[in-house]
């Protein structure tokens, strides 16, 4: 039997996203053949305006075991528009068209014949962008073969933000997003989302169609594969990128501090991947400009994945201002079993995982960081290594959030 998955995102883009439909036809790959619908990726693609440019010429089929990946050319999107921008949204919305800037429905037609030629037992579409929903809704309908509708993330600003604004702007937006998903998910046998709150959205609307909560993981192979070297140095990390919407002075001025009270050249900081966005690069050199900083742009993943393994702690900024947030990193971090440090924490979902899996600390304020990194600073110097507690790990292995779908199909 086969199965087809259709991803706007997929390796070899180094991007979190590329992992959720590539990861599960890997696991699906032990009882069906699978296909993945992608765009054609070079895999250097570094920020979001890349991610939409056009990657042009022939259709290219990469097989790894029985999974088929079907790079399709792409041309990008010209987003100019003669009408004014809040006119050019509504209008939008009320035909359908969402995340015109990277749009999926330039596959329709090799996957339409792709779907003449093989006879696909289920197909499955994972969004963001979110016009995907609808071409797997047309596909579905005209081939009858049943589809899950999967969300990793679903207007955050509506759904996710916890103080959101209900001015007559979000109102409309809502209508629009609400009939958009009810007229494409009436006929999905299954919606998987990324959490709590977007699956709880969802089942509202859509109440006789099961809604599974399939959170991010990590590769439980890749993760197990990774070679453990102890730095000689205490290493501080970050793997990906930070954003200008997250309070990240709580992190540095907290780094701050802790860089001038042991000046020693054992400690390092590395932002690996964060140079991606330059205003936040340009911020980080400016509160630390230290020798012990690095700030890279973004690197092979297997590579930026070493790099984690041999940190002493791994840190983020989670999302206060947002509720279900998790991140794919902080998984990936869990993998890594290395000790986190979140600041801020969230109050919500980040900080429940930290706690439950015993994986690290949440500071919420400088001073919090500050002693934070002195008190494990100490004991690495004590005793050349952090010890870690973590519990619990393997249930954030993408191989058992997945298992949800497997047992479903």
């Amino acid at each position: 039997m086969k199965i087809l998955i259709i991803s706007y995102y997929a390796p070899p883009l180094n991007a979190i996203p590329a992992m959720r439909g590539f990861s599960l036809a890997k696991i699906l790959a032990k009882n069906y053949e699978v296909h993945i619908i992608t765009r054609r990726w070079s895999g250097n693609e570094n920020t979001w305006e890349e991610m939409k440019e056009s990657s042009e010429g022939e259709v290219e089929i990469k097989k790894l075991n029985k999974v088929f990946i079907h790079y399709l050319p792409y041309i990008k999107v010209d987003e100019s528009n003669i009408l004014p921008n809040k006119v050019r949204l509504v209008y939008d919305w009320f035909k359908g068209r969402y995340n015109k800037e990277t749009d999926t429905h330039q596959f329709y037609k090799y996957t339409k014949r792709l779907m003449e030629l093989n006879d696909y037992k289920y197909l499955f579409a994972t969004s963001t962008p979110l016009n995907i929903i609808s071409l797997a809704s047309k596909l579905s309908h005209q081939f009858k073969v049943p589809y899950i509708a999967d969300f990793r993330d679903l207007h955050n600003h509506l759904i996710l933000k916890k103080n959101k604004e209900t001015n007559f702007k979000n109102k409309i937006e809502l209508f629009f997003l609400k009939r958009y998903l009810r007229n494409n998910l009436k006929s999905s046998m299954l919606v998987t989302a990324v959490n709590d709150p977007i699956s709880s959205f969802i089942q509202k609307l859509i109440k006789n169609i099961p809604v599974e909560v399939v959170l991010n993981g990590f590769e439980a192979n890749l993760f197990d594969s990774l070679n453990k070297v102890n730095s000689p140095k205490f290493e501080i990390t970050i793997i990906g990128t930070l954003y200008p919407a997250q309070n990240i002075d709580i992190l540095l001025y907290g780094f701050k501090r802790f860089i001038e009270k042991f000046n020693d050249n054992t400690i390092e900081f590395n932002f690996i991947g964060t140079a991606s966005i330059p205003s936040i690069k340009a911020h980080i050199e400016k509160e630390l400009p230290f020798h012990q900083v690095n700030i890279t742009p973004k690197i092979k993943r297997k590579d930026a994945l070493l790099k984690g393994k041999r940190a002493s702690v791994l840190f983020y900024a989670a999302w206060p201002g947002f509720k279900g947030v998790y991140s794919g990193k902080i998984f990936e971090y869990l993998g890594l079993k290395r000790n986190i440090l979140i600041a801020p924490g969230d109050n919500d979902v980040i900080d429940n995982l930290i706690s439950e899996t015993k994986s690290g600390k949440v500071a919420n304020t400088s001073n919090e960081v500050y002693i934070i990194l002195s008190k494990w600073y100490t004991e690495w110097i004590k005793n050349g290594k952090l010890q870690y507690n973590g519990v619990g790990i393997d249930k954030y292995t993408r191989e058992n959030q997945y298992q949800k779908i497997v047992d479903y199909l």
